[in-house]
């Protein structure tokens, strides 16, 4: 696995070997801005990465979340979703949050996904997270 940025908030890498974006967010945005500017640069490297593969996909390591506010929720199902799906990148496996308001806020986002479009599975840990990604 190749790290592109690391901070206190977020991890940025792709794994090869599965191969996919492989991001990590951690406790919560200071603001809505730093949460979306994250979220693009996310975007920007995973969209570059997948034209490299014939299939490519989305791992969100999110166990170490707090919450994600309602509004960057929406803004997640209308601005990231349909950029990932026009990228090629079709399925994303989450780990799963710790936190009761992590968790509400990942399943908020998944609820507001169309399966059609994203399909998302959730994972107790990255090592079975990586493997549906490497099974599909």
């Amino acid at each position: 696995m190749t790290i592109y940025e690391e901070t206190d908030f977020y991890t940025i890498a792709i794994d090869e070997e599965v191969p996919c974006f492989h991001g990590m967010l951690r406790g919560y945005a200071r603001s809505s801005e730093d949460f979306r500017a994250v979220m693009v640069k996310a975007y920007t490297y995973a969209a570059e990465h997948a034209k490299k593969y014939p299939r490519f996909y989305w791992l969100s390591d999110v166990r170490d979340l707090r919450i994600v506010i309602d509004e960057d929720i929406a803004w997640l199902v209308e601005w990231l979703n349909p950029r990932l799906v026009e990228a090629g990148i079709t399925h994303m496996a989450a780990v799963q949050p710790m936190s009761f308001f992590g968790q509400f806020s990942v399943n908020e986002y998944a609820a507001m996904t169309d399966p059609s479009g994203l399909v998302i599975s959730f994972f107790p840990d990255v090592e079975k997270a990586k493997a549906w990604l490497k099974s599909l």
